[in-house]
């Protein structure tokens, strides 16, 4: 999911398994046995041009949908999904 945040940079926050050493999870597994963290990526002073990824949350497998939303100006909350009801959210500035 992606969001602008403020007047400025595009945020998108996204799962991926491209951390691990094993063998990528093929993407039609089921979400409940992927290997997974939370990454976010924003664009720089263009839009065309991306800054480092960033992980924001690596601390097991059991995460899906992360999505975003900006609470107040350039303050931007981040939810992430674990299952049975079971969600994180994270302050991202």
């Amino acid at each position: 999911m992606g969001i602008r945040i403020g007047n400025g940079p595009v945020g998108v926050v996204f799962c991926t398994d491209e951390d691990s050493a094993e063998i990528p999870d093929d993407s039609s597994a089921n979400v409940l046995n992927r290997k997974c963290h939370v990454k976010i990526i924003r664009t720089l002073d263009t839009f065309e041009k991306w800054g480092d990824l960033k992980t924001l949350w690596r601390s097991g497998n059991k995460a899906y949908v992360p999505g975003m939303i900006e609470t107040k100006f350039n303050q931007v909350l981040i939810s992430i999904d674990h299952f049975g009801g079971k969600q994180r959210f994270l302050r991202y500035k």
